[in-house]
Parts: structure tokens; sequence; C-alpha cells
């Protein structure tokens, strides 16, 4: 049989496997040679105990060869244990910079060696101990290829950018000054996308969804525009914003501050009486944010009847939106409802001094509605109009994932008779279950069942809001995408575009999408190891400490997972191979964390 050629993707036990287009082949440790997470090999594919397995014969392209692990001394040498190679690289004790046993560090490679032979490198950064959150986590951002900070050359022209000329931009758009806008966020957000207003009319409502006209200020490929696309997106860890454009954009000259002039692309939704769309619109504005409102805030009103400068348009909004869910619940939207931790920091983001809720309520569900809403209307308006875009794609559940979730559901009592159709049947699953103890944790399983949202030229729909069309139109502050539906949009309203520049447009589009998937991804890994990392050291203080715990996943009862009485998720050491079903519930004490991979381990009492 003819080799073959494919990425290697390499699991911390050691073995690795190879993803060649719809075939997944595993590799054992003996046969990966020197390859590491992300090469390009050549490789034949074997039969081991009746089964396909791929055995590297030579790698063919490496991804990197700077690579970041733990550092261990002995006398006469050192090695650095990483999970993108699959084995610890030598490293002679003069190259070791003075690194110290248990050091984060990151290494260049001399020699891959061989599949008999070591890797060998020398240390060329030390980040700190393995057993700080900080550390750690600065670690993996280089790892995975994240920029941290702007080039001299990036903040130097950022600085060279002037506000608009307000006269001449009136000439132009459309004032929305006197229209009470206001922005709904958390409590700390400085990069303020978005602000709502709504109006209620004879005959229904007018909703202003107008956000932040990021392509004023980036133009389509300047210096910004290229950083803004390799970045792809903001990332937001516990302790910090590692933002897609520089602050002075994302946090001053593009972010609707409340009570600044600021320059926004608009869409205006006209409804009826029962929520249904009549007519939209799309138009470059002037808008003035009348205030900053917190979700708290807006919650305190909604739900406390709390008075608010804004009150009467605000009850106005809960109305609309109100309407809205109904209708969304109607078409099956999939409404998954459990809490995100929010860790609050102490002093310098150093410490976690609470771990809290973060609740969905009418103001988060409000602004969410709303949102959803001006993407949809500018995913249709391209769609039919035949305009090239970046849509956001949610395909269908695959009959594999649904067939491992019914199993999973039956031991509940949830589980349908016909696999087949059960992704038709998860929105009414998900209502079954919204008033019972297990709501969140029976989400959690439903969610993990789905396949990734992701970016794509191609209108396939999504699947979880019961979509036809759908794009991201409402975040170009921290979202690459929607900076280029801005654009495209305002092209499209202003030229007409003909077949050759659509077919250049889909291509490029094309390109980008896959691009934007990625980074995302890449944003999304990080985010949650992050704040795993920082949960983990968090726990190192509460070592033999009980809790109560609800089993949240159980893999062939070989990996048991619960989530403590604190919100922390962390793996049960089942040492006497006890039996667990899911949403048992029982008392742990914590045994030890390995806060270099953000674990925390648990024994039952």
């Amino acid at each position: 049989m003819k080799n073959k050629i494919g990425e290697l993707s390499l699991h911390k036990r050691g073995f690795g496997f190879i993803i060649d287009g719809d075939n997944k082949y595993f590799v054992a440790n003996k046969n990966l040679l020197s390859a590491a997470e992300g090469d390009v090999v050549e490789y034949e594919v074997v039969m081991y105990k009746g089964k396909e397995e791929a055995k590297i014969i030579k790698v063919i392209k490496r991804k990197k060869d700077e690579f970041i692990g733990r550092i261990i001394n002995s006398q006469n040498f050192s090695f650095v244990e990483t999970n993108e190679l699959a084995k610890d690289i030598y490293i002679k004790r003069k190259d070791t910079m003075k690194a110290k046993t248990n050091d984060i560090v990151r290494v260049k490679i001399k020699d891959f060696g061989s599949k008999d032979r070591k890797p060998e490198a020398i240390v060329i950064r030390i980040y700190g101990n393995a057993n700080t959150a900080t550390d750690i986590v600065n670690a993996k951002i280089d790892e995975m290829q994240i920029p941290r900070k702007f080039s001299k050359e990036i903040l130097t022209y950022t600085d060279r950018i002037s506000k608009f000329d307000l006269e001449k931009e009136l000439e132009k758009r459309v004032d929305l000054r006197k229209i009470d806008h206001i922005t709904i966020d958390s409590e700390d957000t400085k990069d303020i996308d978005d602000a709502v207003a709504v109006i209620k009319t004879d005959s229904g409502y007018k909703l202003y969804v107008s956000i932040a006209d990021v392509s004023y200020f980036v133009k389509e490929n300047d210096i910004l525009d290229n950083l803004a696309k390799d970045r792809g997106n903001s990332i937001y860890l516990y302790d910090r914003v590692i933002p897609m454009l520089p602050r002075r954009l994302t946090n001053d000259l593009c972010s609707l501050n409340e009570k600044e002039e600021k320059l926004a692309f608009t869409a205006l939704i006209e409804y009826d009486n029962n929520a249904k769309v009549i007519r939209s619109e799309f138009f470059k504005s002037v808008i003035i944010s009348k205030k900053k409102c917190s979700y708290d805030e807006v919650n305190e009103v909604l739900i406390n009847n709390k008075e608010h400068e804004f009150k009467k348009m605000l009850n106005i909004m809960d109305e609309l939106s109100k309407k809205l869910s109904i209708l969304s619940k109607k078409r099956g939207s999939i409404e998954f409802e459990f809490p995100e931790l929010k860790l609050v920091m102490g002093e310098h983001n150093k410490d976690i001094i609470e771990i809290k809720l973060r609740n969905r309520q009418e103001a988060e569900i409000l602004i969410e509605n709303f949102m959803i809403a001006a993407n949809e209307e500018v995913a249709k308006y391209l769609y039919y109009n035949n305009i090239p875009a970046i849509y956001r794609i949610h395909e269908k559940p695959t009959l594999e994932a649904m067939s491992e979730l019914n199993k999973e559901l039956k031991s509940i009592g949830l589980s349908v008779k016909d696999e087949s159709i059960l992704s038709s049947r998860l929105y009414k699953i998900v209502e079954k279950v919204n008033d019972t103890g297990y709501k969140h944790f029976i989400h959690k399983l439903i969610l993990r069942s789905m396949q990734k949202a992701i970016y794509s030229k191609d209108n396939k729909g999504h699947f979880g809001l019961a979509l036809d069309n759908y794009l991201h139109f409402t975040s170009p502050i921290r979202r690459y995408s929607d900076l280029i539906v801005h654009r495209v949009l305002d092209r499209s309203l202003n030229e007409y575009i003909d077949e050759f520049k659509k077919a250049k447009l889909e291509k490029r589009f094309n390109t980008i999408s896959n691009h934007i998937s990625n980074t995302e991804r890449r944003a999304q890994r990080l985010e949650n190891l992050a704040q795993d990392i920082k949960l983990a050291e968090y726990m190192s203080d509460y070592i033999n400490e009980k809790y109560d715990a609800t089993v949240t996943s159980v893999l062939d009862n070989s990996k048991v997972y619960i989530t403590l009485s604190n919100y922390i998720e962390a793996e049960l050491e089942n040492d006497n191979n006890l039996l667990y079903n899911l949403n048992d519930k029982i008392k742990v004490s914590i045994t030890k964390v390995d806060i270099l991979n953000g674990k925390v381990y648990a024994r039952k009492v």
C-alpha cells in the first residue's frame, strides 16, 4: 500500500492520531519517531491486533522548533516534559539558563532526535514556577502562538489616527443622536460594541441596534486590518483581555461610550405587535449612548421594578424581548441555560476572592435576542440579494453523537426510541427539564453532543438557533468576522457587485472563514484552560477539604467527573471501581491538584 501524508495530533499520554481527510488513525508511541504536535508526516497504515494503525515513516514538515514545558534537573543533565512531543527533551546543564526544577521554560530544538534518541534543546526563556497560575498561563499563551502585545509600529500607527470630522460625517450618515440609545453590558466592560433603543409604535415596535463602526477606522488591507485578521478575535481571560485591536480603538475611538458622539452601523428593525418583522434597513449613523447600563442594573428594573432614568424604555424592550423569545421557542431554538463561572479577582488580579455564577436573566436575554435579531436580518439581506458573506453556521448533530447522547439520557429516563429523530427533539428535552434540579446538567450533556458552530462562506443555517440565515454583525471590536460583514454590507448598499467581484469575494471569504474558525477555537481553548489553571491553583489551599458533589460525566467508569458545591469541576479518583450514574450526589474530599494542566482530583468519603 502506498504511503500517505497527514497531520499528527499528540495526546498527553504519549500516543497520537493522524487526521487524513475523513480518516483518523491511532499512532502508538513506538511508531511516532521524533514527530511533534502539528507536524506533517509521511506514514503507512499497519495492522495491529486486527485494527488499522499508522506508523510514521518520516516527518515532511515541522510545525515549529520551539516548545514549552516543565524542566526537571538531575545531577548531570536536565530534561523538559511537554505535551507537544512524545519524548522528553534532553538539555545539557550548561544550556538550562539556571532554570530550577519545576520551572516552566521555553526551549529551542537543536536536534529532534530519532526513534531511539531523545530530542535535544537549549532553554531560551524561563516563565516561572509550574505552581503559579499566571506564569503557566503566560506560557500557554506563547505555546498557542497567541501574540500578547502590539508592536511599536502598530501602536505608533494607532496613535496617529485622528477622531472623525463630525460635520463631514453627518452629511453622509443618518443623525440618530436624539434617539435614546443605551448600552447594556457587564459592569467592567470597556470595549462596547453595541447600543440599543426601542420605540413603541401604533403598529408595534422599532428596534435600533447600532454597532460601533470599526470599518471607519480600520481600512481594508491596512496594517490594522492585517493585525485584526491575524488575531481573529479578542480573548477574555480571568485576569486580562488580549484585544484584537489596540486599546485606543477598542476602548476609546470605536467603543460606544456614554454621552459621546460615535460613528455606528445601525440595523433598524420594525415589528408588528406580535414581534413579527415588518421591514428592516441598514445604514451608517451617528449616535450618542445616553447611558452605560450594567446587566445587574437593568435586571433590578425588570425584575424588582426599581426606578431608573430609562425605565419606560427598558420595560418596552423587555416586552419585545419576551415576544421574540416566544417566537424563538416556537421555531425550535434550543435555549441552553447553565451558569458560567465568574472569578472575582482581588488586587492586581492575583487572587480569587469569590467564585460566582454568571446567571442569564432578563437583561442578558434581552440583549441576546436583539443581537440575534440584527444578525439574522443582515444575513437574510445579504443571502437573498446574493451578496457573498461570512456566515455563522451550526450544523445538525451527527447520528453517532445522538446515539451516544441517547445512551446517557437513558440512564435518567429521557431517551427516545428512534435515535434518528433525537436531534429534532432536543429543544423539547431542554424544555422538559427546565424546572428540574438537573436542568444545567442535562443542558451540558446535550451541548457536548452538538457540532461546533463555525464560520463559512456557505449559508447552511444555524441548528441551535433554528434559523435558516445567520451571521455575526454585532461585535466588530472583538471579532474579525463582524468587521468583514460590515464592509460587505456597506459595499452592497452603495455599489453594484458584479459576478467577477463576487467570485473574488467568495474565494477570499472561504480562506478567512477557515482561519477565524481556528482562531476562535484557539481562543476558547485558552479561555477555558486559563480558568481551569487558576481554579486548580485556588483549590491547592483546600486539600483534604470535604465538599458535596454531583456526578456530571462517566466514561466507561474509568473516568468519573464531578462538579463540587463551589461549582468547580474535579476528576474522581475511583480506586475501588465503584459504579456511578450521571447526577449521583456524593460527598468527596480534595486529594490533589495539577495546576500546570488545570486539574482538580477528589475521592469519595
